[in-house]
């Protein structure tokens, strides 16, 4: 187990990492006003917690789009249910 102290604030990029994001997803999500963001004259910022909380929130909406999916009966293309009769 590795443990890794943060500050509160992190840079964008370190900020992805912390949250094991693809740091071009985490920027098109700052980008989008998805999460509060603080510039510099050469870094944005943002808070460690709204990074969490982003993930969470994506993490939720990924789950209920996968039970919504589940929830779906099973049909092929032909209109049928999928199952076979061998009769």
């Amino acid at each position: 187990m590795k443990v890794t102290p943060y500050r509160t604030e992190l840079p964008v990029d370190e900020a992805a990492d912390a949250i094991d994001m693809a740091r071009d997803d985490f920027r098109s999500y700052v980008a989008a006003g998805e999460i509060p963001f603080r510039s510099t004259q050469y870094v944005d910022w943002v808070l460690l917690a709204d990074a969490i909380e982003l993930k969470k929130r994506l993490k939720a909406q990924s789950g209920a789009a996968l039970d919504e999916l589940l929830s779906e009966p099973l049909w092929d293309d032909d209109g049928t249910d999928g199952s076979r009769s061998d009769g």
